[in-house]
C-alpha cells in the first residue's frame, strides 16, 4: 500500500468510530454524508501533517551538512558507524553500539564472541578517534565523554579517569564519578560525594550524599547535599504535618 492509501484507510476508519459513537442522536440518512466530510477532514489533516513532516526532514538534512566535521552515529544491519554530514557512511558499521563524538573521541562499544551460560556476551567499551581508529581499547565495563581532556571509566565497579592517550591518570579507585566541570569532578569514596582537580587531589573532602552526577560545577558552584534522607533506609522519616 502507499501512504496515501493508508492515510484514506485512515480517515475512513476514525469516521465510521466517530459516526458509530453519535448513532443514537442522529439520522440514519445524516450519517453517510457526516462520514464523507469527516474523512475529507481527516485526509487533508493526514496530507498538511506529512507535509510538514517532509519540509522538517529537508530542514533537518540542511542542518546536517551545515556541520562540516560531525559525525553522527548510524545503525546497519544491527552494528554501529559513522556517516558525515553528506550521509556517507566514513567508520563502517562494526560495534555493537557507538556514541557521540566529544573532544574528538567517542565512546564505541564491542561484545566477546564468547556467551556466557545464560547465552549473552560480555561488553566492552573503549574510544575511537575520528577516523575510526581504536585508540583507547575496549576494556572497560563502562566508559563517558571526554570532557576538559578526560574522560571518567569504571573497571570492576571501580571509577578512575583516563586521557587521551589512554593513560589512567586518576587510579580507578572510586565507587562512582563524574565528568569534569571547571577544573574539578565528583568522586565518591566511603560512601561520600568529595571533589577532585585534574592531578587526581582531594581538593574538597568527600563528606557530601547522593549520586555523583547531579554535582557538575556551572560558573562556580555545585549542587550538594549534606544529609539526603531517600539515599538510606531510614524508618524514623514521617511526613511534616
Amino acid at each position: 500500500m502507499t501512504d496515501d492509501v493508508l492515510i484514506i484507510a485512515g480517515g475512513l476508519y476514525l469516521s465510521v468510530l466517530i459516526v458509530i459513537l453519535f448513532k443514537n442522536i442522529m439520522y440514519w440518512e445524516m450519517k453517510y454524508f457526516v462520514l464523507a466530510l469527516m474523512a475529507a477532514a481527516v485526509m487533508i489533516a493526514c496530507k498538511t501533517v506529512k507535509k510538514k513532516m517532509g519540509n522538517t526532514n529537508e530542514e533537518l538534512l540542511a542542518d546536517l551538512k551545515s556541520f562540516s566535521n560531525t559525525l553522527y552515529p548510524v545503525s546497519v544491519k544491527g552494528k554501529w558507524g559513522y556517516l558525515n554530514n553528506k550521509m556517507e557512511i566514513v567508520i563502517p558499521a562494526q560495534f555493537h553500539k557507538a556514541e557521540d563524538f566529544n573532544e574528538g573521541f567517542a565512546v564505541v562499544t564491542m561484545q566477546e564472541d564468547i556467551t556466557d551460560t545464560n547465552g549473552s556476551r560480555k561488553e566492552y567499551q573503549g574510544y575511537i578517534d575520528t577516523t575510526g581508529k581504536i585508540v583507547i581499547g575496549c576494556r572497560y565495563d563502562k566508559a563517558s565523554s571526554f570532557s576538559e581532556g578526560l574522560a571518567w571509566v569504571e573497571r570492576k565497579g571501580k571509577h578512575g579517569f583516563v586521557n587521551k592517550s589512554g593513560n589512567e591518570l586518576i587510579p580507578l579507585t572510586y565507587e562512582e564519578a563524574s565528568s569534569f566541570s571547571e577544573g574539578l569532578a565528583v568522586v565518591k569514596l566511603n560512601g561520600k560525594n568529595g571533589f577532585i582537580d585534574a592531578t587526581g587531589d582531594m581538593v574538597i573532602p568527600p563528606k557530601f550524599e547522593r549520586a555523583c552526577w547531579v554535582s557538575d560545577f556551572s560558573e562556580g558552584l555545585s549542587s550538594v547535599y549534606t544529609s539526603y534522607p531517600m539515599a538510606r533506609e531510614d524508618t524514623s522519616i514521617r511526613p511534616v504535618r
